[in-house]
């Protein structure tokens, strides 16, 4: 049996010990010196690109006695140390041979997955707990705007816009609202329309370097369109109850799943308001689209602000129907993968838009 060190790993200090973190697991342990003293030897040995054999392990570490193998199992447990032909083996090499952005994006990409959250209860408590904190140790909470007059001397004063102007006042009606009418069905058009708000493709262009590329409707790094939508039919009219794939060059829904195993609410940060909207937007990443063209790191940043702009165009639009769209990056990985197998290095869920009408 053979074992080398995996590639996915950060090494620090915290409360007077050291912790090693595997990013692509989302594991992390703590180790003793000599643990670390082991790391150091399977780093040395992956200089050279090869394996450490069983044999070389117990003669290079000197393991004989009860403790040391069972720091030796430690590692391998917790993914730090890896076995030859293992599944974290195989995830490991896809991960170095996909990810092309700096190591410290990757590290903050993939430990944001399967993120932990609170219900709402549990979370309006902590929210009390923190004020109460803050409020006992006299921190006050920051200003959310700044003002110029407590800044500058020379300052020009102008006209707020008038109410009247047609996309300011869409505009100022958006809100996002946490109680739907779960009585009220979704017309199939309007959700539509509200997709293609974001998605939708107003045409193609050829350019010297990417070929032909599709033109939307909102901006798009490089117009590398990273972003594929789920939708999450709960109550649409004409639409059957499940998850459906939109497809922007056929403007049509494609049907990935019918029985919905997972609440909206356990995919979406346990925030069981979501439970009571009639559809759901789910927006995946296709990070190879945008890594394609832009290898420096800087190029996962482009990616985020895309989700951003897509959302914003179809909230909006969802106003100007009568509907809200509250959005939300609460997202837990494995539990949306339940839905469907995205490929856990290449795809990701990145936001949600939750639709409905306001519970009056």
């Amino acid at each position: 049996m053979n074992f080398r060190l995996s590639n996915t790993i950060i090494l620090y200090p915290e409360k007077g010990k050291f912790f090693v973190y595997n990013f692509l697991l989302k594991r992390s342990i703590d180790i003793s010196i000599n643990e670390i003293s082991l790391l150091r030897i399977f780093s040395e040995g992956r200089k050279d690109g090869k394996w450490i054999d069983e044999d070389c392990i117990y003669e290079s570490f000197l393991i004989e006695n009860e403790g040391s193998k069972n720091s030796f199992l430690k590692l391998v447990k917790a993914g730090v140390v890896i076995v030859e032909g293992s599944e974290n083996d195989l995830l490991d090499l896809r991960y170095l041979s996909f990810w092309k952005w700096k190591f410290v994006t990757g590290s903050y990409h993939f430990s944001l997955k399967d993120t932990s959250f609170y219900s709402g209860d549990a979370e309006k408590k902590m929210a009390e707990a923190f004020e109460k904190k803050n409020n006992a140790l006299g921190v006050e909470a920051p200003i959310l705007y700044w003002e110029n007059k407590n800044e500058y001397v020379n300052i020009q004063y102008f006209d707020k816009p008038t109410s009247d102007d047609e996309i300011l006042n869409l505009m100022s009606r958006r809100r996002t609202i946490r109680k739907f009418d779960r009585e009220m069905a979704i017309s199939d058009k309007d959700l539509l329309n509200i997709i293609y708000s974001g998605l939708g493709i107003t045409g193609f262009k050829t350019v010297d370097y990417g070929g032909t590329m599709p033109l939307k409707m909102t901006p798009s790094g490089g117009a590398r369109n990273p972003y594929d939508a789920y939708v999450m039919c709960l109550n649409v009219t004409d639409i059957p109850r499940g998850l459906y794939h939109y497809s922007p060059t056929e403007h049509s829904f494609g049907l990935v799943k019918e029985s919905l195993v997972v609440l909206p609410s356990e995919i979406l940060g346990n925030q069981s308001w979501i439970d009571s909207a009639p559809a759901i937007i789910f927006l995946v990443a296709n990070i190879n689209r945008t890594m394609w063209k832009y290898e420096h790191h800087s190029g996962y940043k482009v990616m985020l602000i895309e989700a951003g702009h897509i959302a914003q165009n179809m909230i909006l639009f969802a106003v100007s129907r009568g509907l809200n769209g509250s959005p939300t990056a609460a997202i837990h990985d494995g539990n949306f993968h339940k839905l469907i197998p995205l490929d856990k290095i290449s795809q990701s869920c990145i936001y949600a838009i939750v639709l409905g009408y306001s519970l009056k």
